[in-house]
């Protein structure tokens, strides 16, 4: 009996820690665990998603020369001392992310 009670209390806290990850529960801001979702090579609409937020441009570089336009975006974290920025190349039409920034 003491097995089946530990299994079921380890499956709820499985499923308790997939639920937290799987999208973002605050649209006003970006968490830490949000902010590790995000990886290189993503597409700006899958950050986005994570995110709940587009974010706000802050500086933006046409392409010219060969060279691909890029761009970064502010996130207001939380909390809101912190600071979140992402940056993205834009090639062949879609933005994807080049990099990431954050201090909390």
């Amino acid at each position: 009996m003491k097995k089946v009670i530990a299994a079921g209390i380890a499956t709820l806290a499985l499923l308790g820690m997939g639920a937290e990850t799987a999208m973002a529960d605050t649209p006003d801001c970006v968490t830490r665990t949000e902010f590790r979702h995000v990886a290189k090579g993503m597409r700006m609409a899958r950050v986005a998603a994570i995110f709940d937020t587009r974010g706000k441009q802050a500086w933006y570089y046409s392409a010219s020369y060969g060279f691909p336009a890029e761009q970064g975006r502010e996130y207001n974290p939380c909390p809101a001392y912190a600071y979140v920025e992402v940056d993205y190349k834009r090639r062949y039409g879609v933005w994807r992310v080049s990099g990431k920034t954050a201090y909390w």
